[in-house]
C-alpha cells in the first residue's frame, strides 16, 4: 500500500472518529486567489475521479463525503456520476457505478468510453457517455489492487497490480500477464513517452521505497531497466513535457511510518536514459501538476500556492495565486481552452460542492 493511501487511510479513520464538528471557514471562497468558482456539483465529493469526455465536457464519479465537517462513514462512499460543463457552468446527473469506488484513476479510451480503475479491489469499469451507463469488467484476477493503468498507442492498457503487470485488451476483454518476473511497485508512476514507450518511475515494495525506473516497450512486450531517479520516492508526480523528457516532482522516500518529502525535482531524459538535477518547487508535497498549453507545468503546493515550472529555464516561479489552505484529495483537469479545472475535495476536513477554474 503506498504512503499516499495510508495517509488518505489515516485521514478516514480521524473523520470517523471525530465526535465534534471540525471548524470550517465562514466563508469557503474567502482565500481564493486567482481561482474562480465555476459551479457545484449535485453532490459534495472528495477522493473522486474527473476526466474529460470527448465533448468538452467532465466525468466526476464515486468518492466520498463528510455528513458533518470532521465527520465521515462508508456508507457515504459514492456510487453516483455527474458531468459538469465549462461551457454553461451547470452539473447533471448521470447513471450510477456498479458499487462504491474511492481513489479511482480514469482514462479517456479512443472510442469516447471511459476506464476506471483503483486500488481498492474494485473491477475496472467503463462509462459509456452515449447511453451514460457504468458496465463492470469482470475478469481482473480476484483480489488484485490496481496500482497503475497506461493508455498505449493501439488502444490497450497496461495494467500494473498487484498480482503482476498485464495488458488489457478492452477488444477482447482479455488480460495477458507479461513474461518473466516483474518487481511489482506501489506508488509509482507510469508515463507514456512520445515514441509509445511507457516510462514506470519509483515506487515502493516490501523492501522499502526504490529509486529504480523501468521502460515498457509495447513493440518488443517486454521491461527493462533505465536509469535509476537520484532520489528515493514514491506517490510522486511524473508529467511529460513538451520536449519529450518528464518532470518528476513531490513524493516521499524513507522507511514506513517515517516517511520524509522529498522536495528536490528531477528530470527524465529519453535519449540517454538519464535523471538530472532540475531545482526544487519549494514545497513539502504537491496536490496538483498538470501541462498546460503553454509548455509550462502548474502546480499546487501543501500551502495552497500556485507555481508555474518554466521547462526552458529549469525555474520554478510562484504566481502570487492560492487555492487557499486546508484544501486537499480534489481533482485537476485540463480543459480544451487551457484553463484548470479544480472540482471537490476536503476543505477544512469537510467534502465540498464547489468547481474552481483557474486561468493560467
Amino acid at each position: 500500500m503506498s504512503c499516499r493511501m495510508i495517509s488518505a487511510l489515516a485521514i478516514v479513520s480521524i473523520l470517523m472518529g471525530c465526535g465534534s464538528p471540525v471548524p470550517t471557514s465562514p466563508k469557503a471562497t474567502s482565500d481564493l486567489i486567482g481561482f474562480e468558482v465555476a459551479g457545484k456539483m449535485t453532490e459534495r465529493r472528495f477522493w473522486h475521479a474527473s476526466v474529460l469526455l470527448q465533448d468538452g465536457t467532465v466525468l466526476i464519479t464515486g468518492g466520498a463525503a463528510t455528513q458533518n465537517p470532521g465527520q465521515v462513514s462508508t456508507s457515504l462512499f459514492r456510487t453516483s456520476s455527474e458531468v459538469f460543463d465549462p461551457e454553461t457552468g451547470t452539473t447533471s446527473r448521470r447513471g450510477n457505478l456498479s458499487l462504491p469506488r474511492t481513489l479511482d484513476m480514469g482514462i479517456l479510451m479512443p472510442d469516447g468510453r471511459v476506464l476506471l480503475a483503483g486500488a481498492d479491489q474494485a473491477p475496472l469499469e467503463f462509462f459509456d457517455p452515449q447511453t451514460g451507463r457504468f458496465t463492470p469488467e469482470p475478469y481482473l484476477p480476484a483480489f488484485a489492487r490496481i496500482w497503475s493503468i497506461t493508455l498505449l498507442p493501439d488502444g490497450k492498457v497496461l495494467t500494473y497490480y498487484s498480482l503482476g503487470v498485464a495488458i488489457f485488451d478492452p477488444d477482447t476483454r482479455e488480460f495477458t500477464s507479461l513474461p518473466g518476473t516483474v518487481a511489482i511497485r506501489a506508488g509509482h508512476t507510469a508515463t507514456l513517452l512520445r515514441d509509445g514507450r511507457v516510462l514506470i518511475v519509483g515506487g515502493g515494495n516490501a523492501s522499502g521505497i526504490v529509486k529504480e525506473s523501468e521502460i515498457y516497450d509495447p513493440l518488443t512486450n517486454t521491461l527493462t531497466r533505465t536509469g535509476d531517479l537520484r532520489y528515493e520516492r514514491q506517490d510522486h508526480r511524473a508529467i511529460l513535457l513538451q520536449d519529450g523528457s518528464v518532470l518528476v516532482i513531490g513524493g516521499s522516500a524513507g522507511d514506513e511510518g517515517s516517511e520524509e518529502p522529498v522536495t528536490a525535482a528531477e528530470r527524465y531524459d529519453p535519449a540517454t536514459g538519464t535523471f538530472l538535477s532540475e531545482g526544487d518547487p519549494g514545497f513539502d508535497a504537491i496536490h496538483a501538476a498538470t501541462l498546460l498549453p503553454s509548455g509550462e507545468v502548474f502546480i499546487i503546493g501543501d500551502s495552497g500556492e500556485v507555481i508555474l515550472y518554466d521547462p526552458a529555464t529549469g525555474a520554478f516561479g510562484p504566481t502570487g495565486d492560492s487555492i487557499g489552505e486546508n484544501r486537499v484529495f480534489y481533482t485537476t483537469t485540463l480543459l480544451r481552452d487551457g484553463r484548470v479545472l479544480i472540482v471537490g475535495g476536503l476543505k477544512d476536513l469537510a467534502a465540498t460542492d464547489q468547481i474552481l477554474i483557474y486561468r493560467p
